[in-house]
């Protein structure tokens, strides 16, 4: 594939996505360029320290035109973790995270280099041939796995898989599905495909014509609400569920407001599905950040805990004691084996538990335990304990001190 240069005058993927998250975060971020505070741990960060990996490793599975799976090509990996790891910015504990996201990437995949067409490829396109917008982005990988078919890669380090509805409204997937129809005009097949890595699953996804006339229109409308913030309109800040990670968080007034005010209980009117639907939209993102802001504030009390039984302070004792986390060790192979026990496909699976949390899995095996013979239903136990590992973590232990 040809990489086609920089436009002077474009608007890239990230900008659209950005704006229809908060306004006011895209202002900071491209209108002002405001100074970001950056958490060096943030999600985004390992994201950045994954990509930049498979980035550089894929090149080299190319050049060597590899066939086979990534297990046997470990130390490969292993060794661009290493190089980009060497980047003062990132932090050391970092390493071990990326090290079990990149495990879990390569046991369950399958490298076929003579289909990958290109790796970190750049797209320029204009959605309806007007000149009016240009679009730039980047595509993490694209395959070619035969004359009609080709699957758009992008590599996510999420830790919930994604929901139908989520796919449903994914910009992200009608804008690359565009581009490469653009470059392709003469494929029949064109799948996104999202690699949530932690997971060993890719997510796929196409695009009717109908959908794909649809997210040019929205584009076009989210271009102009950019346009007005340039001219001097206010940029709204908006809680959602990415504000507790956000590198401007400590400067929005919303935000601050939200971890330090009561919610004022209002009595919408039950009819009134408009109002209905925004409170609900703003207790959810409050719930997000004050959740997050509670982990932040419990990992601060746990460093002050270590070497100490107890801590008193705020009309409590607070301690550390011991609590169970359940693992799923390969959440690829614990999804195939419940499709097979279910006799579906593996889609139903991921779109029953979302992610592999550990209460959704206990329903489905109650499911089972209901339908399935009882000498059946005990080999599928033994197959899953051998999917499962318990790790021990300490746990932040509060007791309100009594007045006498």
């Amino acid at each position: 594939m040809k990489t086609p240069n920089i436009p002077k005058k474009y608007i890239s993927f990230s900008r659209l996505e950005l704006i229809t998250q908060c306004p006011a975060k895209f202002k900071h971020r491209y209108i002002t360029k405001t100074q970001p505070r950056i958490d060096p741990a943030s999600p985004a960060v390992i994201g950045t320290i994954v990509h930049k990996t498979l980035e550089n490793a894929y090149p080299e599975l190319k050049s060597e035109n590899y066939f086979g799976p990534l297990t046997h090509r470990k130390n490969l990996i292993q060794k661009h973790l290493k190089s980009v790891m060497q980047d003062d910015s990132y932090p050391p504990e970092l390493f071990i995270q990326a090290q079990q996201i990149l495990k879990t990437f390569a046991e369950n995949e399958v490298c076929n280099a003579e289909s990958v067409i290109a790796i970190e490829q750049r797209f320029v396109f204009d959605p309806d041939k007007s000149g009016e917008i240009t679009i730039l982005g980047y595509i993490d990988r694209i395959d070619k796995p035969n004359s009609q078919t080709v699957h758009i890669l992008d590599y996510k380090t999420n830790r919930m898989l994604y929901t139908a509805e989520e796919f449903r409204q994914s910009l992200q997937a009608s804008i690359y599905i565009m581009a490469i129809k653009e470059e392709f005009p003469e494929i029949e097949n064109v799948e996104m495909q999202f690699h949530m890595l932690r997971h060993g699953i890719r997510q796929r996804i196409t695009r009717t014509d109908e959908e794909l006339d649809e997210a040019r229109e929205y584009i076009f409308l989210i271009n102009k609400r950019i346009q007005q913030i340039k001219d001097g309109k206010p940029a709204l800040e908006i809680l959602n569920k990415y504000c507790p990670w956000c590198e401007y968080r400590h400067q929005c007034n919303t935000y601050q407001d939200a971890c330090k005010s009561d919610y004022p209980i209002t009595l919408t009117d039950p009819n009134d599905l408009q109002a209905i639907a925004d409170e609900y939209e703003e207790i959810s993102a409050r719930a997000k950040i004050m959740y997050a802001r509670k982990e932040e504030l419990a990992e601060l009390l746990k460093a002050k805990l270590i070497g100490k039984d107890r801590l008193k302070a705020a009309g409590h004792y607070y301690s550390l004691s011991k609590t169970t986390v359940t693992n799923f060790t390969d959440p690829a192979k614990m999804i195939n084996l419940l499709a097979g026990a279910f006799g579906t496909d593996p889609e139903w699976v991921i779109n029953q538990v979302s992610s592999i949390a550990k209460g959704k899995f206990d329903g489905l095996m109650k499911e089972l335990k209901k339908d399935m013979p009882e000498a059946n239903y005990i080999q599928m136990q033994a197959q899953v304990q051998n999917l499962i590992e318990l790790e021990y973590q300490p746990r932040l232990q509060t007791t309100a001190i009594r007045k006498r």
